[in-house]
């Protein structure tokens, strides 16, 4: 692989430089050296998303079990009856 050279280079640096809005690299720079806001630090802090996303998945868990436990108290209801009109018999 052959090096790019200058004038490759500069070509290429110079329709870039068109396709961008003016100062966009000054204001990458001072974002950067900003960090990151309050709410953004807390929310993609590692532990946050890990503690969300546990969260979520206790929800999920906590709401399929009411559902599943409803349907099963509803079949084993279901086989009492059909075990005590079979019992009569």
């Amino acid at each position: 692989m052959e090096p790019i050279n200058a004038k490759v280079w500069n070509s290429l640096q110079a329709r870039a430089a068109r396709e961008l809005p003016p100062q966009f690299a000054d204001r990458v720079l001072a974002a950067a050296h900003a960090g990151p806001r309050t709410w953004e630090k807390v929310v993609w802090h590692p532990f946050s998303l890990s503690g969300l996303t546990a969260a979520a998945c206790l929800m999920g868990a906590i709401l399929m079990h009411e559902h599943t436990q409803a349907s099963n108290l509803t079949e084993w209801q279901d086989l009492a009856m059909e075990v005590d009109t079979l019992s009569d018999l």
